[in-house]
């Protein structure tokens, strides 16, 4: 099995994913929708927060060693759509102090790691901020959820833990904070830099100032634990001849649209049975299939996937039997998901007698069965914000899905009631911490109903969590 992490999230709306073979976290896209352990994310922030910032408080968790590096606690990871969300609990209060009074601080929570197949990642966090005003400051409180704090370029991995460094030359036009500022494009992720009281801007980015060399983001480490191995399984479904082709439909669950850095979806063929043919050699191997179908990685979020396999009479040899065979694309760079499935072709029927008419085509199916995958990326506590995500999985010759969901959370007799849009195929559901305080802790029941759209059916699934103060 691979756990994956994604790429920023202003561009990992289509993103691949990053895996965890064995206990070493890899970089390659998760076999299948899945909820995965997640233990603690270590980070300092940068030697700029860590030396002006000087006085420390954790909360909710969260601890500081003694280089006042901060560890969050708790992390929950889910794989949906390619991509794996690795959640951490926390807070890390940093300030700075004059006389005895704290004159200004940052506080950092809940922090989110994201990571995509090319190791490419983001961090963001609930940010809040306090300045008492004087030494030329105005006064200011303010707070913003999920802001992106750093984005980075590559990850490394040994045994069970991620670690990469963040951006910071490059990542804004030089000048961007105004004359002799960041010449380099020296900055931390500008979402953050702009929501922030401006008189605390400048530890972010490089100002021109002698402490300029401490603002860089330090590198960070998040620990993580895989989930279970899925077997990649095919059905076949109908098998039915149209006109003069053969046509098959054909599912997939368990699969793994990356195994490996540079893999990408899976193929689907059609050839005669015996062993899968030679496929590392592409030109000769694809002509071996009756029909052959690429399954993408986006068509296939949670590792399941349905295509549709049209074989013309001339490319089948009635005198063989015949299987359907999946194989990693596009370089086959390994055989798990490698499978092979008989089938039972129909016969070819006789030619109709001259005048007796066109033989008449299968009905179109006019809608896809929609399937629901439904977790959360930040897991609910009473009092605290909860994200869940919904995604209705990509039918093959369909388009995403449109339309909405709603959500009904229900602990005891009380409920609350949420509708969002549906959006290429998912829904981000926000509980806000008024709601999570109303309904509690202990079990909570949460029905999403998809209420279809003109190329997908309606569909319900029902989860249950368990909440602990």
């Amino acid at each position: 099995m691979t756990l994956s992490l994604l790429r920023p999230r202003r561009a990992l709306a289509a993103g691949l994913a990053t895996a965890l073979a064995g206990s070493a976290l890899a970089l390659g896209a998760p076999a299948r929708a899945a909820e995965v352990g997640a233990d603690t994310f270590t980070w300092g922030f940068s030697q700029q927060v860590i030396d002006h910032l000087a006085e420390k408080t954790p909360s909710d968790g969260a601890s500081f060693d003694a280089n006042g590096v901060a560890t969050f606690v708790d992390g929950t990871a889910t794989e949906v759509g390619g991509v794996l969300t690795a959640a951490y609990q926390g807070t890390a209060k940093y300030a700075f102090g004059f006389g005895g009074t704290t004159i200004y601080s940052l506080t950092f929570s809940d922090p989110v790691v994201e990571v995509g197949a090319d190791g490419s990642g983001s961090v963001s966090a609930d940010v809040a901020w306090h300045v008492t005003g004087g030494f030329g400051q105005p006064a200011a409180d303010g707070s913003a959820d999920d802001l992106q704090l750093v984005t980075f370029d590559s990850a490394t991995r040994e045994a069970g833990t991620l670690s990469a460094t963040p951006r910071w030359t490059g990542v804004v036009e030089p000048a961007a904070y105004g004359s002799g500022t960041s010449p380099n494009g020296e900055s931390w992720d500008p979402e953050l830099v702009d929501a922030i009281p401006s008189g605390l801007r400048p530890h972010f980015y490089a100002s021109g100032s002698a402490s300029d060399a401490k603002k860089p983001p330090l590198p960070f480490q998040a620990s993580t634990t895989p989930a279970a191995a899925a077997t990649p399984t095919v059905s076949i479904g109908s098998v039915r001849r149209v006109g003069t082709s053969t046509v098959l439909d054909v599912s997939g669950t368990g699969f793994s649209a990356v195994t490996h850095p540079g893999d990408a979806g899976v193929y689907v063929g059609l050839a005669a049975a015996g062993g899968l043919p030679p496929v590392d050699d592409r030109e000769s191997g694809m002509d071996a299939f009756a029909a052959v179908t690429w399954v993408m990685p986006a068509q296939m979020p949670d590792g399941s996937w349905r295509v549709t396999l049209t074989a013309p009479d001339a490319r089948i040899d009635r005198t063989k039997r015949y299987a359907v065979y999946t194989w990693q694309a596009h370089t086959h760079s390994n055989t798990t998901q490698d499978t092979e499935t008989p089938v039972t072709l129909p016969a070819v029927p006789a030619a109709p007698a001259p005048g007796a008419g066109p033989t008449p085509s299968t009905p179109a199916v006019t809608k896809a069965t929609a399937r629901l995958a439904v977790t959360w990326v930040k897991r609910p506590r009473v009092a605290r914000k909860a994200v869940l995500r919904t995604v209705v999985r990509k039918a093959a010759g369909k388009p995403w899905a449109t339309g909405r969901v709603r959500v009904v959370v229900r602990k005891g007799g009380k409920k609350v009631v949420l509708t969002r849009k549906v959006k290429a195929g998912s829904a981000r559901i926000v509980l806000k911490p008024r709601q999570t305080r109303r309904l509690g802790t202990g079990r909570w029941t949460i029905r999403v109903a998809y209420a279809g759209d003109r190329h997908h059916t309606r569909a319900v699934k029902v989860v249950r969590t368990r909440v602990r103060r």
